[in-house]
């Protein structure tokens, strides 16, 4: 904790200095997006999980409390992989149940989104799954994270997932 001294200011602005130097020290905050791939019948195709405006994102595991869900009877999972310097360390897929749970990260580093003026949401892919159709052209799956077990940032303080925007795969 910082000791601040705020003799002659006003107690509005101690306050904001406070939470500006307090609140820096503490947990980040980002959310993740899924994207929506379409595939035809039979064919195989990519799905990826962002993380978006990550303050400089490290590690990401979903499990083994969390998953990542897809509906068996549309699509089936054949691989998981990691993107922009991300490693997938381990998985596991139940193509029965729908379930994909895996933990990665990025070894010696991290990644920093170079901020641009005007940009508002800065969206790094860093996790891909191949799919493959099983089901009829015309049928959907839902794709979704059903919580976010570990998201840190180099220096492993926690990075809190506030959302999760679900993607889809459709067959054609």
């Amino acid at each position: 904790m910082k000791k601040i001294l705020c003799r002659g200011a006003s107690l509005g602005f101690c306050v904001a200095l406070l939470i500006f130097l307090g609140g820096c020290e503490g947990t980040f905050q980002a959310s993740l997006a899924i994207s929506h791939s379409f595939i035809s019948v039979g064919g195989t195709g990519k799905v990826r999980i962002a993380i978006v405006n990550p303050p400089d994102a490290k590690t990401l595991q979903i499990g083994p409390t969390g998953k990542f869900t897809f509906n068996p009877a549309i699509i089936s999972v054949t691989a998981v992989k990691g993107l922009n310097g991300f490693q997938v360390f381990a998985s596991t897929t139940n193509n029965v149940t729908g379930e994909v749970r895996f933990a990665a990260g990025f070894p010696g580093g991290s990644i920093r989104p170079i901020m641009n003026m005007g940009v508002s949401n800065v969206q790094i892919d860093v996790i891909e799954i191949i799919v493959q159709a099983v089901g009829v052209s015309g049928s959907s799956s839902l794709l979704n994270i059903t919580s976010v077990d570990v998201c840190t940032d180099r220096n492993g303080k926690d990075i809190i997932v506030t959302g999760i925007q679900a993607g889809e795969v459709t067959i054609q």
